[in-house]
């Protein structure tokens, strides 16, 4: 018994050193998800402690308390639809996605949440892995070469993070800006900005662009 409460007791610590190793190295470690991993073993540890208590009370006091931890522990977890405010904007940008969107055309979104809230046909997206593939990447002639995509794949929309699975902040740096702007013949307009208060506490911000190409 005590030999597995010290083996879980190191495991704990050395995913916190674990942890504290990116933080300093400014890594994104700081979400719930990274954290979740500690829970298991700190009941497990816990339990250990508790069982070892040789007065019945207190041993029951501590078991009211573990379960009240538990119960605050869990209901951070953000996989509850109401603690899920990382997605937000994701999913804000699909369901005005499915809203507006005709029959016609399709879509460059490299954001599953916004996919599966538009409600539209899976068939009609496209990623930038899909686009732009690796080859055709960091090259002087790249945004030409993600035009020629969009006219090829009847692309009418794009969905614009800021952040690093998707290569449309790459391609066009001026989105950033969210401000309209043309290349090329193409008209890039904005027409939906994500602004809840969610981007105060680490949700990306992010836009939703329609392509203007003239009549089609």
């Amino acid at each position: 018994m005590a030999n597995s409460g010290w083996l879980l007791a190191m495991l704990v610590v050395i995913h916190w050193l674990f942890l504290g190793f990116f933080m300093v190295g400014h890594l994104p470690t700081l979400e719930p998800r990274f954290f979740l991993i500690t829970l298991p073993l700190l009941v497990c540890v816990g339990s250990l402690v508790i069982a070892a208590i040789p007065r019945r009370k207190t041993r029951g006091l501590f078991w009211g308390l573990q379960l009240v931890f538990l119960l605050f522990s869990v209901g951070d977890i953000p996989e509850f639809a109401k603690k899920a405010y990382i997605i937000s904007p994701e999913r804000a940008a699909g369901e005005y996605l499915g809203a507006i969107a005709s029959e016609k055309g399709n879509f460059w979104v490299d954001a599953p949440t916004s996919i599966y809230y538009s409600g539209l046909s899976p068939k009609r997206f496209f990623s930038s892995e899909q686009l732009l593939p690796d080859e055709k990447r960091w090259l002087e002639n790249t945004p030409e070469l993600a035009l020629a995509a969009i006219e090829k794949n009847d692309i009418r929309y794009i969905l614009w993070e800021e952040v690093s699975y998707t290569f449309v902040g790459q391609v066009w740096p001026a989105m950033a800006a969210e401000q309209a702007f043309e290349q090329n013949g193409y008209r890039f307009e904005p027409v939906f900005r994500y602004s809840g208060w969610e981007l105060k506490y680490g949700a990306k911000p992010t836009v939703l662009w329609q392509v203007k190409s003239g009549p089609r």
